[in-house]
């Protein structure tokens, strides 16, 4: 999907604080996925600075390893797959049935930028990201996009599936802009997001310099409700509307994105049953960083027109974990469909993973649902 320009020429935003707001606390983190009764996963990731956090799930059957390497920061994690897990802050504990033994495997991805030959973001716009603007006509947005206050919407492709739609693509760098570009208020957050005080993601001056089709990235769980939301969608979650329970991974009948990613449950993976090193932007590709979305076309399913629900960046959805006297940021959250770091067992339809509800790293974003 394109940059469009009637959008981007009405984006009047301010990206010169985006390192005041909410610390990216990750750069990036570990590709670990989780099963709903199918099979056993780990995942580790080192890197040069900080490690964000350890998770460890154990399996009465083999586990998968996964080393991720990101020039910025780390995360390790252990995971295995369930028909329900249990959450128990930052250790949780999964069993399944299927096993898969592929080893371990290092990527050592830095942050290289994907060339698209195309101008960056920054360029079209005369390289202005970084220095204040104001917006005209604002006030604070109390509801969705379209008004004075709240700004234009974006466009994206809707792929219509019975009782709901899905974007064709994740989120883009030029679709958040639009909502970032407003005053959205905190007031129209659920209560699980009362931590939060503005919705500018980590390292937003850098990705404003680049491929404006790039995804979003480092946004935690709140931006993507927020911004979702702002938009007229909703994180996908639960056929029929509401949040998916958190162990509800591989049903199509009930799993919005389960439902678009597999065809209705008919495949393994988005293109396919079979796996393919050479349809997505996962670790086998060797790209070395994002892509722009919906660039490879090998990467469309699983139903026509849809790209990315494999690679790329991690997408949240609705599913969160509500454990006792564990604070709201630090509450589980799913993310679905893998990302450039991913094996082939990580970048299953079926496969998932979690994160603390304040998580941001360079390899998260989002896609809504309608």
């Amino acid at each position: 999907m394109g940059c469009n320009e009637r959008l981007s020429e009405s984006l009047t935003t301010t990206v010169g604080d985006d390192e005041s707001g909410t610390a990216d606390t990750g750069e990036s983190n570990d590709e670990v996925g989780s099963e709903s009764s199918e099979s056993s996963d780990s995942g580790s990731e080192s890197a040069d600075e900080t490690t964000e956090s350890s998770e460890t799930q154990t399996s009465e059957t083999d586990t998968l390893g996964e080393d991720e390497t990101d020039e910025e920061e780390s995360t390790t994690e252990s995971t295995e797959e369930t028909g329900e897990s249990t959450d128990t802050g930052e250790t949780g504990v999964d069993t399944g049935e299927e096993t898969f033994d592929t080893g371990e495997e290092t990527f050592d991805t830095g942050e290289t930028s994907f060339d698209t030959g195309e101008e960056t973001f920054g360029e079209t716009f005369g390289e202005t990201f970084g220095e204040g603007t104001d917006t005209e006509g604002g006030g604070e947005c109390n509801g969705e996009c379209g008004s004075a206050e709240c700004g234009p919407c974006p466009d994206p492709e809707l792929i219509p599936l019975g009782d709901f739609s899905i974007a064709a693509t994740e989120v883009t760098v030029v679709q958040y802009s639009l909502f970032a570009a407003v005053e959205y208020s905190l007031s129209n957050l659920p209560a699980e997001c009362s931590w939060k005080e503005d919705f500018i993601p980590g390292s937003w001056t850098e990705q404003m310099m680049d491929d404006p089709d790039m995804p979003v990235s480092s946004i935690d769980w709140c931006d993507a409700w927020a911004y979702c939301e702002w938009s007229g969608g909703h994180l996908c979650g639960e056929a029929g509307g509401g949040a998916a329970a958190l162990n509800d991974l591989n049903d199509p009948v009930t799993n919005e994105w389960y439902r678009a990613c597999s065809d209705d449950g008919a495949l393994t993976y988005p293109y396919g049953d079979l796996y393919d090193p050479m349809a997505c932007n996962g670790a086998d590709l060797m790209l070395g960083g994002l892509v722009p979305v919906a660039s490879l076309g090998t990467c469309e399913g699983g139903v026509p027109d849809l790209y990315d629900m494999s690679g790329n960046v991690w997408e949240w959805t609705s599913a969160c974990a509500g454990v006792p006297n564990i604070d709201e940021s630090e509450q589980d959250c799913r993310r679905r469909g893998g990302s450039r770091f991913s094996t082939d067992t990580v970048l299953r339809c079926a496969v998932d993973s979690k994160r603390a509800r304040g998580f941001r790293g360079s390899n998260t974003g989002t896609r809504c649902c309608y």
